[in-house]
This record gives structure tokens, C-alpha cells and sequence, in this order.
């Protein structure tokens, strides 16, 4: 296999990362956590499994009882929700969410990324992504892409899921995002077209 998916994956052995899923309650995520490490894509982080789980070898297991880590978790949260006021024990509880309290994890070098979306919505993950990381500099739009593999070519589609009318601004906006993630991903230089359905 030479294609795009087969080079991302040796990428992510040579440089496995720690990834956090938030939704370890489902059996399939339980299933994707034990060959994400049996391939040696990335290094499982979770939080709280459930009892009777046999987390693989080398799992991170963090527990929300860690007095240290909610510390640690509630005032990361309130300095990135400042400029939206948010009180302390309205931060507490939205940190009950665990997409909001995974990005959280993220976002303080606790994990390299979060996956999820097995059980949530898009728009929960997406709004968990936005509260507890921010968007990226110079951003003001979210935007998602899919990257796909057809005959060994790479081929990222966006804004498929969260844009659907976007107006030219933000059009050109996803179309450069979409290029550099498609770059970076691929280490291929991407052209860029735009279709209208």
C-alpha cells in the first residue's frame, strides 16, 4: 500500500502522538483504542474507562477524582472563556461535559488531540473544540474537510459539513485553510477548485 492513508499512518508510528477519547464508554471507541495501539498509531489516553475494561498496554488513564487535574482543567477553562465572562461555577459545570473537559486536556499539553463523535453530534464536538482550544490565529471561521483516497490520489472536500453556504469571504477562507491542511496531511501541494452543488 503506497497510498495517501498508508503514508499517514507510517507517519503517525514514526511520530505517535497522545490521543485522548473521550467516549470510552463505547464499545466500538474501546475497539478503535486497542488497534489505534496495537498499530502503534498513537498513544491512548482516556479518562475514567469503564469498570470490566482492559485498557492495551502503555493507555494513559487520567480520572476526573484527581483534585490536581480538575484544578488545573477549571482555571485553564476560565482564562480561555474570559472574554465571555464565564464564572467560576459555571465553568465547573460545563467541564462535566467530557468532549469539553478532553479539549480542556488538550489544550493544557495533556494530549496531542481528541477524537470523538461516535456518540455526540458534530455540532457538540464542534462546540467543545471552540470552547476549550479556541480557533487557530487568525481564524474566524470553523470549517471541516474530509480527506479521501481514491486510486492512491489524496482528495480533501470541504465545507461538506459545516459551511454549506458560505459567502465569498468566508468561501476563499476555507479554500486556503483546506489547502494547507491538505498540504500538511499529504505532502502533496494541493490545486484548489471550487464547486457548486
Amino acid at each position: 500500500m503506497t497510498g495517501c492513508i498508508s503514508k499517514l499512518r507510517e507517519r503517525a508510528r514514526n511520530r505517535p502522538r497522545r490521543v485522548l477519547f473521550p467516549e470510552i464508554h463505547d464499545p466500538r471507541v474501546q475497539e478503535a483504542c486497542v488497534q489505534v495501539q496495537e498499530e502503534s498509531l498513537a498513544q491512548v489516553v482516556v479518562v475514567d474507562p469503564p469498570a470490566g475494561w482492559r485498557a492495551p498496554d502503555r493507555t494513559t488513564i487520567l480520572h476526573r477524582g484527581d483534585a490536581a487535574l480538575e484544578k488545573r482543567c477549571l482555571f485553564a477553562y476560565v482564562e480561555q472563556r474570559a472574554k465571555k465572562g464565564v464564572p467560576l461555577e459555571q465553568a465547573r459545570e460545563e467541564l462535566q461535559d467530557p468532549l469539553l473537559f478532553a479539549a480542556t486536556l488538550v489544550h493544557l499539553g495533556l494530549a496531542d488531540a481528541s477524537v470523538a463523535g461516535s456518540q455526540a453530534t458534530t455540532a457538540a464536538v464542534l462546540r467543545a473544540g471552540i470552547r476549550g482550544l479556541g480557533l487557530a490565529r487568525g481564524h474566524d471561521l470553523v470549517s471541516s474537510f474530509f480527506l479521501m483516497e481514491l486510486q492512491g490520489k489524496a482528495f480533501t472536500y470541504a465545507d461538506c459539513g459545516i459551511v454549506p453556504g458560505p459567502d465569498a469571504e468566508g468561501l476563499a477562507a476555507i479554500a486556503i485553510s483546506s489547502a494547507a491542511s491538505h498540504r500538511l496531511l499529504t505532502n502533496q501541494e494541493p490545486r484548489v477548485a471550487l464547486l457548486s452543488f
